[in-house]
């Protein structure tokens, strides 16, 4: 790896507990915001979609790839690269299903709303632009990580910056269960923002400089979600989709 710190020191110690607690606190994020949903619908009647074997499947999915992101971190600190290098054959499939099946459990109710003109329309179709947006960043991130997987330093943050791109709606859910006093989009990504600029700063923090990588990737990824909600909330936006619908 062109760019890996010898083994044994104390940075790459550090280094290596960051991506773990990180890993740790995004699961920990992820349980915390889909598991009312998943796990205790009754208690929140009225308050989530009907679980469509769909959204089953694309919820395992994510659980899934959560798992593989902690547990891939785990085996780099244990020092385990030959198993890291087998699950992420694993993740690479995961990944390669998590997009689309994301963006269709998204377009559905969108064009369910359309059909049938209900109240949540205008909300269905500025979900659509955010959380396809997301999908997109996830993948595009995956994929430039997979090819600098060589690049250990590069590799990770691209990892980790995927992971947070899919995690808005951990957010909006926790909103929506009263955790967090937010309701409108604008907020859940801001709110986001900061958890992305706050993983950022510790790291920046630990090595006294912003990696390449973030300086880079975070700007991309934070700007076009703003980008998405500004387009998924213009007109030209609803009546692109209203008309390909009817």
């Amino acid at each position: 790896m062109g760019d890996a710190m010898p083994e044994g020191t104390p940075d790459l110690r550090r280094e290596r507990r960051y991506f773990t607690i990180s890993a740790i606190l995004l699961a920990l994020l992820t349980i915390a915001g889909f598991s009312p949903h998943y796990f205790m619908p009754n208690a929140f009647p009225g308050m989530f979609a009907p679980l469509t074997p769909l959204l089953i499947f694309h919820a395992a999915l994510m659980a899934s790839w959560m798992a593989i992101f902690l547990l891939q971190s785990l085996l780099i600190t244990s020092r385990r690269l030959a198993w890291h290098k087998k699950l992420g054959v694993v993740a690479i499939a995961l990944a390669f299903l998590l997009v689309p099946t994301g963006c269709v459990s998204t377009l559905i109710p969108a064009e369910r709303a359309i059909l049938r003109q209900t109240p949540d329309m205008l909300q269905r179709l500025n979900v659509v632009a955010l959380e396809t947006t997301q999908m997109l960043l996830f993948g595009g991130l995956f994929a430039v990580a997979i090819m600098q997987r060589n690049r250990a330093a590069v590799h990770k943050r691209l990892m980790l910056l995927a992971t947070l791109s899919i995690l808005p709606n951990a957010i909006v859910r926790l909103a929506l269960i009263g955790v967090l006093p937010f309701e409108y989009n604008w907020q859940f990504l801001t709110v986001w923002a900061v958890m992305v600029l706050g993983f950022v700063a510790a790291d920046s923090l630990r090595i006294r400089k912003l990696h390449p990588t973030f300086a880079t990737g975070v700007p991309i990824t934070i700007g076009a979600m703003v980008i998405a909600q500004v387009i998924g909330t213009n007109e030209a936006w609803v009546h692109f989709w209203v008309q390909s619908v009817r």
